[in-house]
């Protein structure tokens, strides 16, 4: 933009008289139609408007439209007339006349007009080039223009944020507020870092800028026909002539291979640029060389210029930082991304004599604009946080308006064109445009004041704008102050839910297409209730809500929770979602991503729509084929190609560290020197993060938790599943020089979709069992949706990439579909109830024919009542619906006292005399837990309300369990008017479901029209044991935990099967933990005995002659932050331990256990720590004096030999200090030399 050209632009401050009257001022008539006059007094002596006044304006100076003009630095031969052009433009952006048929050479053609075309102009220059703008001159610019009586001000005048009382600009605008004038100022053009922003008062009108719909671009042709689209202002035609195109050592004998400006080397190395002749530099070019022909430059300010000025035909050039944004260029010239340019230069060195030709520049439609543009600068306000800036956007980029015909084109001293009218692009441009709107606004209400004129403008914005239309941000951490985007996770999470629709977006080509939210229609307020490291305080998610509500807001969603569910007392989301459900708010939020283990998710809140994540019909997978031509399929979101060429491969780098540090490539432990050009493996997927700190060239994983999503990366790095990874792991032992290439990802289709993903976290309700959750699916597994364009797009800091889309996964994704869905529901019936679109979401879900089974959990307790289809739920036909005073019975009936209550509602609430089952609440789907393997027989009941057709008759079908049998009544519910309720009963009966299993069927009413769907599950997966069967008898459980369910069933006594390495623990009843064996030997005998039968003995103290010997529990280094220090230092006795023990609180930890013991016998390391405490005080009795370290010493080194040593012996004193060397064996495969 023309601010970057040269830090003198910015240097007109103009003022718009709204008023239009004629002013003489000693100036003919025809001195006026070319001349402006000068509105002080006149000078002494011959007075001639020649020698004295602004240059000629053309059309746009008609009729007096300058009405004067100052200099401030006539004494040092400054003047008002516009030699560089950006004044002339700004100027008639504001307030220039209409004129028909103006372009740029044919370029952008049409009528060109100010924003209040009848507006005159006094133009106030305080700026000269080569010294800038003195404060005192600015300061007596916004004097004079006050006491001259102006409107309007706009400055296009930049610098960085200063606080108020050294800011000229914040001083003189202050003084032109407090006399009725509005200052209108452009944001600053060093976007898009935050707080960039120079214009931050609060009485200043600032402005950011934005796109228009249209855009000017270029485009290369290269000899073998590929045709590259760049950006330029390029008026000049090659007429179809491909011409010799020449790069590097070919168009330079003038330069050395590397450039002496330091600034500009670490510039040219962030690009991988390393050569002066390559960017072409000042001075590099030889004229005899490149003349007549087209020249590749990896820069482009440079290298434009230095290429005309040496009489080049053309050039092609990089513009990394302003790709998007087109210049006037001084002969045919083009700026193509880094993709572009490495396009030409693989052709340039795959062919013998390359050529290109250059078109001329042609404007064409941009479907998504307006966007505010990179470049324009960001708040937050760094003087006023609390003050947002900028206010507004307006047009700034490809903008076309008068220009001074004496200055250069292109600020190129040989560019000696003259035109009428040019093309710039800057937030100088945005400015002028807003403060035309101000001169419009006030030319019908005059009497105005400064803030009504710019409250009418900030709150009346095109739609664009007022997406976005608030943002909070609560106590995070210093240097935090933000409601900004910094790791992408909201702007993605909010486009998801209501973004605008954009065409033909992707990540570096990967599932391109089109996007849109749930409702793009709909605007967002975001609540940043969380920090960088994804700390969420409680108070602060309270407080979000509370604003949230207040605000007004229809639907929140929230994608922030917990892999463990808490008590709705103690969980800030079921508090805060109460209290909007009772304001008419729905809350949305994800499962989480702790599946798929049992009862996983941390959303459970009947009044809370709970969203598990599942497939699309599109997935993204990588390849890496390995030397011996094996291919493997993987996954990763990865955007790098590395062109088939094959790498070498490294693994276990033991240079810095040993162990399984190496093989997962922990933080700090790959040797750069070692696998910079290699492919390396990591034993863990977070193992890239190191690969990539490391520079190595690309990475193999081992899969993690999550195996059916692929996730962004920083470099060429493939995730492969455990047999794969083996499978390369094998090759690199077996192979003397093994190597292998990582492919670029792809999309495929997936014709399984959608599935749950295995992450998305399971029911059942640890909370309410008999409220089943999740409630529904939706899209949750790498999803494309916009993204901060200042966070790295894999997280990791040190990816440099940034980006507007990107793909991610889990349920934070799903969450927002779903709250889109909701807010579609919500548009057509905005009367509803948050339970009726709950209700309609649920009802109306699909069901995939092809069942999702997994180790842990089947069917509803993975996808809820089905996948979200928002068509279907603006017409459910049926709604189930709950209000406050249900949820409170409801509450009441799962054990909630008084005071707990009170702490959900935040009321009065009490509880009613009579108790209702928990499983005969409204909900949309029916949900009980039963004893294993024992025959059943429940009812639930039900009542729904009539949104579909006033006279309709709905008859229940029910889709058939062979393991139970469904019966309702009655089957026909007839309606005779809207919001009619009708009640019913469902009663399930059964022969029984084994332990940690379930069944499940559906109920679907229908009257032709409409199916409404209700799923009905039966399950044993906690609770399982009937006390009339366990009472007084011991029982065998294959889980460690089953025997805190033995003591609730009130068993006599449990063997359980202990998988578990940790400390041993005090039973509550009779019990033993068996190894697997002697437990298998047990189960065995069961099985074979008619009736089998034992006892469990007390527990006895027995010798250990073993001892010590560290326990299996008890964690192991080495030092995962400083290797080189030995940890742990000492072990002590820390295994059945026998100490005073509080007689208030349970020897077991079971609340249900009421003994109480004096003492009492615990394990863990928390018991062996106080040992050596008490060891270091009885040494500290002795030497008082000693230092820490003096007594730590004492006890490390005259502990009991347990390893290898060395001891220093005087005869009475032996000094002992352990010896540790590691061993590099994997697996018992000898490592191969790296």
């Amino acid at each position: 933009m023309a601010a970057k050209f040269s830090s003198y632009l910015f240097h007109n401050i103009l003022l718009i008289l709204v008023v239009t009257f004629s002013i003489q001022s000693g100036a003919t008539h025809d001195d006026k139609k070319v001349y402006i006059v000068y509105m002080g007094s006149l000078p002494e002596g011959e007075y001639s408007p020649l020698s004295h006044h602004l240059s000629v304006l053309q059309e746009v100076a008609e009729g007096g439209k300058i009405i004067g003009a100052r200099s401030y630095f006539l004494d040092q031969g400054g003047s008002t007339r516009d030699n560089v052009g950006h004044g002339s433009h700004t100027a008639s952006i504001a307030a220039g006349n209409k004129v028909l048929g103006a372009s740029f050479y044919g370029l952008a053609q049409g009528n060109a007009r100010g924003g209040v075309p009848s507006a005159r102009i006094a133009v106030y220059r305080p700026c000269k080039p080569g010294i800038g703008c003195p404060d005192d001159k600015v300061l007596k610019a916004f004097d004079d223009a006050i006491a001259d009586g102006v409107d309007i001000i706009t400055i296009s005048i930049g610098g960085d944020a200063r606080n108020f009382t050294h800011d000229s600009i914040a001083i003189g605008a202050f003084h032109a507020m407090d006399k009725g004038m509005l200052t209108v100022q452009s944001a600053g053009n060093d976007g898009p870092r935050p707080s960039s922003i120079s214009s931050v008062a609060p009485w200043i009108l600032s402005v950011a800028a934005s796109t228009t719909d249209r855009q000017i671009i270029d485009k290369v042709v290269l000899g073998n026909g590929t045709m590259l689209i760049g950006k330029s202002v390029n008026s000049f035609t090659l007429n179809g002539t491909n011409f010799p195109l020449i790069y590097g050592k070919d168009v330079t004998s003038n330069c050395k291979s590397s450039s002496s400006n330091r600034k500009i080397m670490v510039e040219n190395l962030k690009l991988g640029i390393c050569v002066a002749f390559r960017v072409c530099k000042e001075g590099c070019l030889d004229s005899f060389l490149v003349k007549g022909k087209v020249v590749l430059c990896n820069q482009f300010f440079s290298g434009v210029e230095e290429a005309f000025k040496a009489g080049a035909l053309g050039v092609i050039a990089l513009n990394s930082k302003y790709g998007d944004v087109s210049f006037v260029v001084p002969l045919p010239a083009s700026t193509l991304s880094i993709l572009g340019l490495e396009v030409v230069k693989s052709y340039i060195n795959s062919t013998i004599l390359p050529q290109a030709n250059i078109m001329k520049s042609e404007a064409t439609k941009v479907s998504d604009a307006p966007v505010v543009h990179s470049f324009s600068s960001r708040g937050p306000n760094s003087i006023a946080p609390e003050i947002l800036k900028p206010d507004i956007s307006a047009p700034g980029i490809d903008i076309l308006a008068a220009f001074s015909p004496v200055a250069s084109v292109t600020r190129s001293l040989n560019d000696n064109r003259s035109v009428k009218y040019n093309i710039l692009s800057g937030t100088s441009m945005s400015c002028p445009h807003a403060a035309g709107a101000a001169a419009y606004v006030k030319s019908f209400h005059p009497d105005w004041s400064t803030p009504a004129i710019k409250s009418a403008l900030m709150t009346t914005e095109y739609s664009f704008y007022s997406k976005l239309i608030g943002a909070r941000y609560y106590s995070l951490k210093p240097g935090e102050n933000s409601a900004r985007d910094k790791e992408g996770h909201g702007t993605h999470t909010a486009s998801t839910a209501v973004g605008n629709i954009v065409k033909d977006v992707s990540f570096y080509g990967l599932a391109q297409g089109t996007v849109r939210g749930g409702v793009p229609s709909a605007r967002i307020a975001t609540y940043k209730v969380c920090n960088p490291k994804s700390l969420c305080d409680y108070a602060d998610i309270l407080a979000a809500f509370d604003d949230a509500i207040a605000d007004g807001v229809d639907i929140i969603t929230v994608s922030l929770g917990t892999e463990v569910a808490f008590v709705f007392n103690c969980d800030p989301i079921s508090i805060g979602a109460f209290h909007a459900m009772e304001k008419g708010t729905l809350t949305v939020n994800g499962a989480g991503n702790g599946g798929p283990a049992p009862g996983s998710t941390g959303s459970v809140a009947p009044w809370v729509l709970t969203v598990a994540a599942s497939s699309i019909d599109r997935r993204i997978i990588d390849k890496i084929v390995l030397g011996n031509g094996t291919t493997l399929t993987g996954n990763s979101v990865n955007s790098f190609a590395l062109n088939g060429t094959k790498f070498p491969l490294t693994y276990f780098d033991t240079s810095l560290c040993g162990g399984w540090q190496a093989r997962v490539c922990r933080e700090g432990c790959l040797n750069s020197s070692v696998v910079k050009g290699r492919i390396v493996l990591c034993d863990i997927p977070m193992g890239k993060s190191e690969a990539y700190r490391a520079g190595a060239i690309g990475s193999v994983l081992k899969v993690g938790d999550i195996v059916d999503a692929s996730f962004v990366v920083p470099l060429p790095a493939v995730v492969l599943s455990g047999e794969d990874y083996n499978l390369v792991r094998s090759y690199f032992f077996r192979t003397e020089l093994a190597e292998a290439t990582i492919l670029k990802s792809e999309d495929v289709k997936d014709v399984a979709a959608p599935v749950p993903g295995e992450f998305s976290s399971r029911g059942p309700n640890s909370i309410v069992p008999d409220i089943m959750k999740p409630d529904v699916t939706a899209p949750g597994i790498e999803i494309l949706a916009a993204f901060s364009p200042i966070a790295p797009p894999s997280r990791d800091p040190q990816d440099r990439r940034s980006v507007k889309y990107s793909i991610l996964s889990g349920t934070s994704v799903s969450g927002p579909h779903a709250a889109g869905a909701a807010a579609y529901v919500k548009t057509f019936h905005p009367d509803w109830s948050p339970s009726a679109i709950k209700s309609a979401l649920m009802t109306t879900g699909n069901i995939s024919t092809k069942r999702f089974y997994d180790e842990f959990a089947i069917g509803e307790f993975a996808y809820g009542s089905g996948h979200i289809n928002p068509i279907k739920a603006v017409d459910p036909g049926l709604v189930y619906e709950a209000y406050k005073e249900d949820y409170i019975k409801l509450l009441c009936s799962t054990g909630y006292d008084e005071k707990s209550l009170r702490l959900i509602s935040g009321d009065n609430s009490s509880c009613p005399k009579e108790k209702e089952l928990a499983r005969d609440f409204n909900y949309p789907s029916m949900t009980v837990e039963v004893p294993a393997n024992i025959s059943f027989n429940v009812s639930f009941h039900r009542t729904v309300t009539n949104v579909g057709i006033p006279n309709s008759t709905y008859r229940a079908k029910v889709l058939p369990n062979p393991k139970m049998k469904v019966e309702v009544v009655p089957s026909i519910l007839s309606f005779k008017s809207l919001n009619e309720k009708k009640s019913f009963a469902v009663t399930v009966a059964g022969g029984g479901v084994p332990q940690y299993e379930m069944v499940s069927a559906s109920l679907v009413w229908s009257d032709g029209t409409h199916s409404v769907r209700t799923p009905i599950v039966v399950s044993c997966l906690s609770g399982c044991l009937d006390s009339n069967l366990v009472k007084g008898k011991i029982v065998l459980c294959d889980d460690v935990l089953g025997g805190e369910e033995a003591f609730r069933a009130g068993a006599l006594g449990s063997i359980v099967r202990n998988g578990f390495s940790g400390p041993p623990s005090i039973s509550p009843l009779p019990a033993s933990d068996l190894a697997v064996g002697n437990y298998n030997l047990v189960k065995s005998y069961f099985n074979s005995t008619k009736r089998p039968q034992g006892t469990i003995l007390k527990s006895e103290a027995t010798k250990d002659l073993l001892a010590p010997v560290v326990a299996s529990f008890s964690s192991r280094g080495p030092n995962g932050i400083t290797p080189d220090i030995l940890k742990p230092d000492v072990t002590a006795p820390g295994v059945n331990i026998l100490a005073a023990f509080s007689p208030v609180v349970s020897p077991s930890d079971n609340p249900d256990d009421k003994r109480s013991v004096k003492y009492s016998i615990l394990s863990g390391t928390s018991m062996s720590c106080p040992h050596v405490a008490a060891a270091a005080a009885y040494v500290k009795t002795f030497h008082p004096d000693w230092s820490p370290s003096a007594i730590k010493s004492a006890l490390l080194t005259t502990d009991t030999l347990v390893s290898s040593s060395l001891v220093w012996s005087t005869g009475t004193h032996n000094v002992r200090s352990p010896v540790i060397v590691y061993t590099n064996t994997i697996l018992g495969e000898n490592l191969k030399a790296v």
